[in-house]
C-alpha cells in the first residue's frame, strides 16, 4: 500500500470527519474515474451562499443579525423576518442592476431614467460613429454628402443586409424626426445601427447551442467595427475556443440581459414604445417571453386587435415612469397542496 493510501485510510478514519467526508476521502484514494466523477458533479450541484446571485447582501445582514437583533438587544422574531426581507430585496437589487442597463428610478424622463450612455459607451460610440460616416460616403458616391436626403437610401441599404422590420420601420421616422439636426440625426443613426446588430445578435445567439465563431458572428451582424462587436461579446456572449479560433455561446441569463439592453435601446429609438408583436416575429421569440422582460425594464404592456397577427391580436409596451419594476409573486394563504 502507497503511502498516500495509509494517510487516506488514516484520514477517513478519523473521528472527526462526518460520513460524508469519510465516503468523499475514500472516493478519492480508491475510487474509480466515474465514481470520482459522480462526487465532484455532486459537489458542484450543491447550493451554498457563494454560488447565488446576489448572497454578499444576505451574508453581510445576517452575520450582523446575532449582534443588532438578539433579545438582549431587544430584538425580536418580526425584527429578524424583516431583516431577511430586506436582505432579498437587497439581494434582488443586486442581480437587477447587474442585468439592466444603467437606470436611475426616480428620474420622470426616459433620457434620465435609462442614460444612453449606459447603453453606448463612448468608445462603442466613436466606432458606431465611423460606421456612418463610412455608410453616408457610400450612399453619396462623388456627389457633396447630404445626409438628410439619403432616407430612401439607408433603408434600401439596411434591407439588403437583413436588417429585421423593426429597424427598417425606424428608419424613416429617425430621418423625419432629425432631418434639420445633422449631429442629431448621425448620433441617432449611430444608435439604430447598433439596435440593428443587437437584434441580429438576439436573433442568432438566443437558445443557440451551437459556439459561433468570430468571423461567423461578425458577418452576422453586418461586419461592424471590431470595437462594437467586442462590447457585444463581452457584454452578452460567453468566449470559448473552438479549434484554436474565438468562438461566442450564449446563455439563458445573457439572453435575458441582451433583450433588456436591446429593448430599452429600443425605447430610446422609438419615442419610448415597443411594438411587441413585431419584434417577436423578428427574433421567433414568443410574445409571452418578451412581455415578460418589458415588464422587467419597467415598461406596461397594452393589448390591441390586429389582424396582421396570428389570432388578430398584438402586444405594445410602453416605458412607465418613475420607473417601478415587478415585485416577486406572493404566496397565497394555504400554499401549496
Amino acid at each position: 500500500m502507497t503511502a498516500v493510501n495509509e494517510h487516506s485510510i488514516l484520514d477517513a478514519q478519523s473521528s472527526d470527519l462526518t460520513n460524508y467526508e469519510r465516503k468523499q476521502s475514500l472516493t478519492e484514494a480508491f475510487g474509480s474515474k466515474k465514481k470520482k466523477r459522480a462526487m465532484r458533479a455532486m459537489e458542484s450541484n450543491t447550493i451554498s451562499a457563494e454560488n447565488i446571485t446576489g448572497a454578499e447582501a444576505i451574508n453581510h445582514v445576517v452575520a450582523n443579525m446575532s449582534k443588532t437583533q438578539s433579545p438582549s438587544a431587544g430584538g425580536t422574531q418580526d425584527d429578524d423576518s424583516s431583516t431577511i426581507i430586506n436582505a432579498a430585496q437587497q439581494a434582488i437589487e443586486m442581480q437587477r442592476r447587474q442585468m439592466l442597463p444603467m437606470y436611475e428610478t426616480t428620474a420622470t424622463s426616459l433620457s434620465e431614467a435609462y442614460p444612453i450612455q449606459g447603453l453606448v459607451p463612448s468608445g462603442v460610440y466613436h466606432g458606431l460613429k465611423e460606421w456612418v460616416e463610412g455608410v453616408v460616403a457610400e450612399l453619396s458616391g462623388e456627389g457633396e454628402p447630404v445626409l438628410s436626403s439619403l432616407a430612401g437610401d439607408w433603408e434600401d441599404k439596411l434591407a439588403k443586409e437583413g436588417a429585421p422590420q423593426m429597424v427598417l420601420s425606424l428608419v424613416a421616422q429617425t430621418f423625419a424626426q432629425h432631418s434639420s439636426k445633422p449631429a442629431e440625426l448621425k448620433r441617432k443613426l449611430c444608435h439604430l445601427l447598433l439596435y440593428t446588430c443587437l437584434l441580429r445578435f438576439c436573433a442568432s445567439m438566443i437558445d443557440r447551442r451551437r459556439p459561433m465563431d468570430k468571423d461567423e458572428l461578425a458577418k452576422e451582424l453586418m461586419n461592424p467595427p471590431p470595437q462594437v462587436l467586442r462590447h457585444i461579446t463581452d457584454a452578452f456572449a460567453v468566449h470559448k475556443k473552438t479549434n484554436g479560433k474565438s468562438a461566442f455561446v450564449g446563455t439563458k441569463a445573457l439572453a435575458d440581459k441582451v433583450l433588456m439592453h436591446t429593448m430599452v435601446l429600443g425605447l430610446h429609438l422609438s419615442d419610448s414604445n415597443l411594438d411587441i408583436s413585431r419584434l417577436s416575429e423578428d427574433l421567433k421569440i414568443t410574445t409571452p417571453r418578451l412581455n415578460t422582460i418589458a415588464r422587467e425594464i419597467g415598461c406596461a404592456v397594452n393589448k390591441r386587435s390586429d389582424a396582421s397577427f396570428s389570432g388578430g391580436t398584438a402586444y405594445d409596451a410602453h416605458i412607465v415612469l418613475p420607473l417601478k419594476f415587478p415585485e416577486g409573486r406572493k404566496k397565497k394563504g394555504g400554499g401549496r397542496k
